[in-house]
């Protein structure tokens, strides 16, 4: 191919000067902060330079930073929004007295955030890793690739997620005494060791529409951005994309997170399945009692993962990690995302 370009250049000089000058054109619009549209090409060139070696860099780095990362932010968002975390549980498992023991009742069974450390960097790990290998995949297109890894990523943070919301569920609502270690003795003595995921279906049904419509929305509003800025999003975009996923995640799965709830506090319910109790609940209390305490849980989610968001990318972003952004449009054989120059 580039003999023949050659061959056609020797045969029409005319093809290389224009060729020349279309170079030189570009060179000193791209250079010349005062040319319209200077700004924007010199920042278009710088960006996709940085991406590249941000992605090489990555390639030699691994998993391991959003591995990191994610626990940096678990721990962050989950201190941070733990007692209307608290509010919630207790409003859906049915108590009255939903400040007792004043701030620190608030915060009891706290430190059982940092078990969404394991959880959450496992989670990343995970989709991470899953979308980096489903976007090899041709027959997939990137929404395919969104939604997959979110199920992969979510799927294996249950290991951990199961067995830390119910302890933590049981010493939010008084049924547990003592230190999230007895209470942890007091379930495998009575239920043996798998006992500790009671519920897990559940849990299950609840983490997988919530992480892969909470990482769908916030890498499509991702992606809008750094098109339309032609930059990373700052720490405000950040923010109010992750408070926007959160509070559509929290809304939609808000039944879930209530069967959970009441079958991991409920001894009651804790041998029915989630439709039975699902049924029950809406016979005793009605309808709307699968939506028990949606307004305070989106209240809570939205600023939990508006700061565990904020928190993950920037810790992404200091240490020059590009998270990889797929492209929306579909690609042609050749690899090139149709329709963009």
């Amino acid at each position: 191919l580039q003999e023949r370009i050659s061959d056609l250049e020797r045969s029409d000089p005319t093809l290389t000067k224009a060729k020349t000058e279309a170079k030189a054109e570009l060179c000193a619009h791209a250079a010349s902060p005062a040319a319209s549209g200077g700004s924007k090409t010199r920042e278009f060139f710088t960006r996709n330079k940085d991406g590249m070696a941000g992605g090489q860099k990555k390639e030699r780095q691994g998993h391991w930073l959003p591995f990191v990362a994610g626990g940096v932010a678990a721990v962050t968002s989950n201190l941070a929004v733990y007692p209307l975390t608290t509010l919630v549980t207790r409003i859906q498992s049915g108590r009255k007295d939903l400040f007792a023991g004043g701030v620190r009742g608030l915060y009891r069974g706290a430190l059982s955030s940092f078990g969404s450390v394991p959880s959450s960097a496992v989670r990343q790990f995970a989709k991470e890793f899953s979308r980096e290998m489903l976007s090899k995949a041709r027959y997939l297109i990137p929404a395919q690739v969104q939604v997959l890894s979110g199920v992969a990523g979510a799927t294996a943070a249950c290991i951990v997620v199961v067995p830390r919301e119910l302890i933590r569920k049981q010493m939010q609502v008084g049924s547990a005494d003592g230190t999230m270690w007895l209470t942890a003795k007091s379930i495998v003595r009575k239920r043996g060791g798998l006992g500790l995921f009671q519920g897990w279906q559940e849990t299950l049904s609840r983490e997988i529409p919530f992480f892969v419509i909470n990482f769908f929305i916030v890498d499509l509003l991702k992606e809008k951005l750094e098109m339309k800025t032609g930059r990373q999003p700052n720490t405000q975009e950040l923010f109010c994309s992750g408070a926007l996923a959160g509070a559509v995640a929290a809304a939609v799965t808000t039944p879930f997170d209530v069967i959970q709830t009441v079958k991991m506090t409920n001894e009651a319910y804790a041998g029915r399945s989630a439709l039975a109790t699902a049924v029950a609940l809406s016979t005793q209390r009605g309808p709307k009692a699968l939506f028990t305490g949606a307004k305070l849980r989106i209240a809570a989610v939205a600023p939990l993962h508006a700061v565990w968001w904020m928190v993950y990318e920037l810790c992404l972003q200091a240490a020059n990690y590009r998270t990889p952004v797929y492209p929306s449009e579909p690609q042609d054989s050749s690899g090139t995302t149709e329709g963009r120059a």
